[in-house]
């Protein structure tokens, strides 16, 4: 049972990595960092560097070197300290593309700019989202992804699917 728990715990880090590199890679939270006096961004030291920082160091004909790769998958991987084969292969589920999406629509999905959400806490608020925006998607995309994100929330199991696609089409329709 304990292993169980571990792997569980495990998948919702994977999950919850995802999430964050999803999210600073569309530009809608930041990694936790400044600029210098110069005008090059640096990774904060307690916060946000890691080992994989150190050869990234920003320079004055690279300021942003550092601020890039501080949005990378493989940054963000050893920042959650999970192994990114794994996160690469969560990253292809079709979900992720809804969400990609979904965030690009909603913004920062009421979180401060250097957030580190969780899948769990954001779970509630990409369902509203995806309720929004629901004609944009395939019924497949809608199912699959709600399938998703009903683990995190149950909400997302009592949707009437076809009518809220219906219902989004009217809402643009409006507009």
């Amino acid at each position: 049972m304990v292993s169980r728990t571990r792997a569980e715990h495990t998948m919702r880090t994977i999950v919850d990595a995802v999430l964050l590199y999803t999210l600073r890679d569309t530009r809608v939270l930041d990694p936790d960092g400044t600029f210098d006096k110069r005008g090059c961004w640096r990774a904060d030291e307690n916060t946000e560097e890691r080992p994989c920082c150190k050869r990234h160091s920003p320079s004055r004909k690279r300021p942003y070197r550092q601020i890039k790769h501080c949005r990378t998958l493989q940054h963000i991987c050893a920042l959650y300290d999970v192994n990114y084969d794994e996160a690469r292969k969560e990253l292809r589920k079709p979900h992720w593309r809804v969400l990609r999406e979904l965030v690009q629509l909603g913004g920062r999905i009421g979180m401060h700019r250097c957030a580190r959400p969780t899948i769990q806490e954001r779970a509630a608020r990409l369902i509203d989202l995806l309720i929004q925006h629901a004609n944009q998607f395939t019924e497949d995309e809608l199912a699959k992804t709600a399938r998703w994100l009903s683990q995190y929330d149950s909400k997302a199991e009592t949707i009437d699917w076809d009518s809220t696609r219906a219902v989004a089409a009217l809402r643009c329709d409006d507009r």
